[in-house]
Parts: structure tokens; sequence; C-alpha cells
């Protein structure tokens, strides 16, 4: 567990250099026809196999990084929520 070229090293160092980014879908009041707020859906970095969500967790969970995982989604996700200034309320899904 945490060799660099190893999977469980690889997201270690995305961890240290909060390398996670976001991205938000909107979640729609059909009724009213209005924007309610965003889900954030992390991602990995582009240029790394750990780009879609299922690879990050299949990887934290077999490293044992679960937790940190989630907390380092969730607060990078509020982050940059904020920073965007997007109307609503945020949604972020977590174990």
């Amino acid at each position: 567990m945490g060799k660099p070229g190893m999977p469980g090293g690889q997201l270690r160092e995305i961890l240290q250099q909060r390398l996670l980014t976001h991205v938000y879908q909107p979640i729609v009041d059909l009724n009213g026809r209005s924007i309610l707020g965003y889900e954030a859906l992390m991602r990995g970095p582009a240029d790394s196999g750990l780009r879609g969500p299922d690879a990050l967790l299949a990887v934290a969970r077999g490293s044992g990084l679960m937790l940190e995982l989630e907390l380092a989604s969730c607060a990078m996700a509020v982050e940059r929520f904020a920073k965007l200034g997007l109307p609503g309320k945020l949604f972020v899904n977590a174990s």
C-alpha cells in the first residue's frame, strides 16, 4: 500500500495534491420548471486510470482509503460549488 505505481499510491497522490474534480448535474423541479440545486459528481484526473468514480471508489475500498476519499471529495465539492456561485442546494453522495 502506498507505492506511487500502485493504484492505492496513485489515489493517495490524487488526494494529497487535491486533484479530484467535480461536475455539477442540475436537479430540476419539473412542476416549477426551475433548478432546485446540483448534484456533485466526483472525477479523478483526466489523464489517469482513476478518472471515473467507479475506479476511484474501487481503489479506495481496496486500499482502505474510503473515508479519506469521501471527506476530500465532499470538501472539494463544496469549495468549488461556492466558487462557481451556482444557485440552489448542493447534493453530495456518500456511503
